[in-house]
């Protein structure tokens, strides 16, 4: 191991944030951050920003740019999770200049790949938001609730989030509500679906290579002992994934200490690389779940039971209470902080817990394993 890896990659990294100043790892101070409002303006369902979020201003910044001119802006991706479409649009939403200037607030939804979703829920959930009578509201059909919201909105300025679009009619129903105050913002890994939404497309792929070393050592605070040439071809066979670099980091914290990274598993890592750097984005999902297994494969007996217990519960944008998964999981505290810290489950600022939707699908096989044994 050798050092000094890398000392540029904390111009990304946020270490603490105070009012509307964020500061960087390396010391600089961002002065257009926005943490989670309490002014009564709606914001709900925003999700929190990850523990060590990096920024990735090349696409964020164009992106923002059309936000502020009014435009309906779009990321998305070739089918591929885990790019960080999610993470960039939560933090366009706490961005302090786009919080000022969409002064109505930010209303958000998460949506899935079920195309039966209840859109009226989500129509009700947006006019309790401001400040609709719910009863009045429940006795109105689809029609007339966008009819009602969209009176109410008129010339506010608000933002409107649609993340993790699946199906087109989902985004042009819950589009109707907009007033031309508003300014919309769609997720999707269809790029068909958000190439005919949006007036400004942006495609979601790799992290920049700094970007990439921000986040494993961010994450892996021992990786800055590690040489550079080491991590960034680590980085590089994942294709600079933003998920797949999480949860290699997680994988490495939980075997090394916080200083230290056992060399073993480094030159497992790269051994891995060799066959990884021929991977095309079409194989990319094999190689995460193949990421998620070196996590788990590492855990106890009865760590492994309780992240197959997690296939009980629904993907992102769903969550669920530590209560919950203490009784589902069999397990205690210490187990679930565990499953936070390796990346292998998600926690908000509000203590509920998340579970990513390809992290939810090796639970699934986990489990149908389990119980075929």
């Amino acid at each position: 191991m050798g050092g000094g890896a890398v000392e540029d990659t904390r111009q990304f990294t946020i270490s603490s944030v105070n009012g509307n100043t964020a500061v960087l790892g390396n010391g600089a101070v961002v002065n257009n951050w926005y943490g989670r409002p309490d002014d009564g303006r709606p914001f709900a369902g925003v999700p929190s920003l990850p523990p060590h979020f990096v920024a990735r201003p090349d696409l964020s910044d164009p992106l923002k740019a059309a936000l502020l001119a009014g435009q309906v802006a779009t990321f998305s991706t070739d089918g591929l999770g885990g790019a960080g479409k999610t993470t960039l649009a939560t933090a366009l939403a706490y961005d302090y200049e786009v919080r000022e200037h969409f002064a109505g607030g930010v209303l958000w939804v998460g949506l899935n790949e079920d195309a039966n979703t209840n859109l009226d829920l989500i129509l009700s959930s947006w006019a309790g938001e401001l400040g609709l009578d719910s009863n009045e509201v429940g006795r109105l059909d689809t029609a007339g609730r966008i009819r009602l919201l969209r009176d109410q909105i008129k010339q506010r300025r608000l933002l409107i989030v649609l993340d993790d679009v699946w199906h087109q009619q989902h985004a042009d129903l819950l589009g109707q509500v907009a007033g031309p105050g508003c300014a919309m913002l769609l997720t999707s890994r269809d790029y068909a679906i958000a190439q005919g939404f949006g007036e400004y497309n942006l495609m979601v792929g790799e992290m920049q290579e700094q970007q990439a070393l921000a986040l494993l050592t961010g994450t892996c605070p021992a990786l800055v002992q590690v040489e550079a040439a080491t991590l960034k071809r680590i980085a590089a066979s994942v294709g600079y994934l933003p998920l797949a670099i999480a949860l290699i980091a997680g994988y490495l914290l939980g075997r090394g200490t916080r200083h230290t990274v056992p060399q073993a598993d480094l030159d497992d890592l790269c051994t891995r690389a060799d066959t990884w750097l021929s991977l095309t984005d079409k194989t990319r999902k094999k190689q995460i779940r193949e990421i998620i297994g070196l996590s788990v494969d590492v855990l106890t007996t009865a760590e492994q039971a309780a992240f197959a217990a997690l296939a009980a519960f629904a993907a992102k944008p769903a969550s669920f209470s530590r209560e919950a998964a203490y009784a589902v999981c069999a397990s205690d505290e210490q187990t679930i902080n565990l499953l936070v810290r390796r990346n292998l489950l998600e926690e908000a600022a509000d203590g509920r817990l998340l579970l990513h939707q390809v992290v939810a699908a090796v639970a699934s096989e986990r489990a149908g394993t389990s119980l075929s044994e």
